[in-house]
């Protein structure tokens, strides 16, 4: 499996500058920054462990200090809560009148129904009168190596092609001004490249397209019963 340092090793390589290692790990950094808002199959959560924190009576707001994905999160699919082996769907609403109906008083607490984001913390209302546990769906925010060494960092894995493809187009546009090589690696849609498909857009779209495929719900017809 990639690690940080095969991805260098390997852009140095194709790029036949051995004297640019700095430059390339700054350009790893913000080819995954770009990439982070774009959801692909190695965003979604392991639905057999998904982020949980339990609630805390009388508390409403909830933060990385509960649960770190809290904080980094970019959107939700789902929010349940666990109460006594019965799991109930939270919906998502206003933060304005999640707000109003908290300040109601402590007599509105009781089993949430609903919840709110705001301020890279989650907001429950009703306020929770009893501890449950609360698991998020979440499309969450993949973070980029820590180490040279970093195994399995889907961003070095799965993701391998398209940010070595977007490292290159970053040092040909800032470092090395290769305006052939920032077309042929370029992210952008072909209509805003002169019409050339570049590498860092294949990828992405390749990618894409699996995350597409692997969510989408088909049409079924079924039978009616006369």
């Amino acid at each position: 499996m990639a690690t940080r340092a095969d991805m260098r090793a390997r852009c140095l390589a194709e790029l036949r500058r051995a004297d640019l290692s700095a430059q390339v790990d700054q350009a790893i950094a913000t080819a995954i920054s770009e990439y982070q808002n774009s959801r692909f199959r190695f965003s979604d959560i392991d639905p057999a462990a998904p982020p949980t924190f339990t609630t805390v009576p009388g508390q409403a707001i909830y933060s990385a200090t509960e649960c770190p994905e809290i904080a980094t999160l970019k959107s939700f699919d789902y929010v349940i809560l666990n109460v006594n082996n019965t799991l109930y769907y939270l919906y998502q609403q206003d933060v304005v009148a999640t707000k109003l109906y908290n300040e109601i008083g402590p007599e509105m607490m009781g089993i949430p129904d609903c919840f709110s984001y705001e301020g890279d913390k989650l907001i429950l209302s009703p306020i929770p009168n009893q501890a449950w546990q609360c698991m998020l769906g979440i499309w969450q925010q993949v973070a980029a190596p820590v180490t040279d060494a970093e195994a399995n960092n889907p961003w070095m894995n799965k993701g391998e092609l398209l940010i070595r493809s977007r490292v290159k187009f970053e040092i040909a546009t800032h470092v090395t001004r290769n305006a052939a090589m920032a077309q042929a690696m370029s992210p952008d849609p072909p209509n805003e490249n002169g019409g050339i498909v570049g590498q860092a857009w294949r990828a992405w779209r390749t990618l894409k397209g699996e995350a597409a495929r692997a969510t989408t719900v088909g049409n079924r017809v079924k039978p009616m019963v006369f």
